[in-house]
């Protein structure tokens, strides 16, 4: 692609032209270091110096992501178990038709259920990992107290060593806050 075309397409890039300004004082100036600075050279000056009565705001800056603001915490639920010595392959389809109906669920907007996986321990055989994240706690809630879920933890205990552990971490942004409730 032209060095012109991709500019025009990409307004943070500069061109040539506008890397180095003409005259003898600025031959020799750096480029803009920053998207910032990169934007402060492309904008053209705004007539009257200030703000326009449009209603467009300084420096008529033009919103191009938004995120959502959410009420409530979303929940993220690490759940782990251990499956008794020869139950392992009962304990995986337990686990993989959980998985599947959770994963359902996911595609009603209104279940509240964001993610759902399920894997088994890479270093430890026979233990198994669930990754849930809900919108809230009273989705996650409403999903467990599901009688699809009851009915898997009764058929489920038979086959593990011990208590199914869980821990609830706050969920914000991408990062993992830390652990509010730990359950085993």
């Amino acid at each position: 692609m032209q060095a012109a075309a991709l500019c025009a397409a990409q307004p943070w890039i500069l061109t040539p032209a506008q890397q180095r300004p003409t005259g003898s004082r600025h031959a020799a100036s750096p480029r803009p270091t920053s998207a910032a600075a990169a934007w402060q050279r492309r904008r053209p000056a705004a007539a009257g110096g200030g703000t326009s009565s449009s209603g467009r705001g300084r420096g008529r800056l033009l919103v191009t992501a938004a995120i959502k603001v959410r009420k409530g915490k979303q929940v993220l639920c690490n759940k782990t178990l251990k499956a008794k010595e020869g139950s392992e392959a009962a304990v995986a389809q337990l686990c993989e038709g959980m998985a599947e109906w959770s994963r359902e669920r996911m595609a009603d907007r209104g279940s509240g259920v964001l993610a759902f996986q399920f894997s088994e321990d890479d270093y430890e055989k026979g233990t198994f990992h669930f990754m849930e994240l809900y919108a809230n706690q009273k989705a996650m809630t409403d999903h467990n107290s599901h009688d699809q879920v009851k009915t898997f933890v009764q058929k489920l205990e038979e086959h593990l060593e011990g208590p199914l552990g869980m821990v609830l971490y706050e969920y914000n942004d991408g990062k993992i806050g830390p652990a509010s409730m730990e359950l085993v």
